[in-house]
């Protein structure tokens, strides 16, 4: 009985250590199955076409948008107190001829001495103002330290002179009134302009254009390798630039710059 009892303990201890032993193999199975069985590396890509940062002779170009406009106006008195007989023969917005009629007293017509549109009508003061379309200037917008007078039309012989630049800044530009030598524009025209400034730098290091963002008021680029791999954020300073490329102060001729972070950063602020 005492040999029976023995016996039947050791089997129990058997047993049990072939159960632990089986699960602490299973266990390992385990973890050599869902272990990975090759270590993976993040690489950050570029965000666009790796384009390449170059050294050669850059022409400047400055693109201007506005519309033309008049600077000039003409003032045409009637007799507020005396209405009944006044008779306006404009409205207000319209276009108007010289010697066309503006306003009827009686037997007397008073006439626009002007090609011109009615800017405003003041029955209270008896006054019509008349916008002259035979003065018409570019209104645009200028950047911060734009210093030039004369400003050529790429591939014309337009010219825009510089009149009158504002002294208060406005979402950081400068409003900026030019004369065209072209007599064609017409009051209300919107324009595109490409000018030249006659400033030729040679030799100089430039990126495109695409490549250069801002952040916190400083311009950088994102450095790239030619298969799109990231290698790292430079700040540069810019200089002139033409339609496509501006000179930048760091990087080095060879490289290339991440095209397409510009237009991603930009759709964030857009959204805030």
């Amino acid at each position: 009985m005492k040999k029976y009892k023995i016996l039947t303990t050791f089997l129990i201890c058997c047993l049990c250590f072939s159960t632990i032993i089986l699960i602490v193999f299973v266990s390992t199975l385990e973890k050599e199955y869902y272990s990975p069985s090759a270590e993976y590396e993040f690489i950050e890509k570029t965000y666009g076409e790796p384009m390449l940062i170059s050294r050669f002779d850059i022409e400047e170009i400055i693109d201007l948008e506005g519309t033309y406009i008049s600077q000039s106006i003409e003032y045409f008195k009637f007799d507020a107190q005396n209405m009944q007989q006044i008779i306006i023969q404009v409205d207000e917005e319209q276009e108007v001829k010289k010697n066309d009629v503006l306003i009827k007293n009686g037997n007397t017509n008073i006439l626009s001495t002007i090609n011109g549109v009615i800017k405003s009508i003041d029955y209270g003061n008896g006054i019509i103002a008349v916008y002259n379309l035979e003065n018409l200037v570019f209104e645009t917008y200028v950047g911060l330290d734009f210093d030039f007078n004369d400003l050529k039309v790429k591939d014309s012989e337009e010219v825009l002179s510089l009149i009158n630049i504002s002294n208060m800044v406005e979402k950081g530009q400068r409003k900026a009134y030019f004369k065209s030598n072209d007599s064609t524009k017409l009051f209300g025209e919107k324009v595109e302009y490409r000018l030249t400034t006659s400033i030729i730098e040679k030799g100089v290091l430039a990126a495109p254009k695409v490549c250069v963002y801002q952040k916190n008021k400083e311009s950088y680029i994102r450095l790239v390798k030619s298969n799109g791999n990231y290698i790292e954020e430079i700040k540069v300073k810019t200089g002139i630039s033409d339609e496509e490329y501006i000179t930048i102060s760091s990087g080095e001729e060879g490289m290339h710059c991440d095209s397409g972070y510009s237009k991603y950063i930009s759709s964030f602020d857009k959204k805030e």
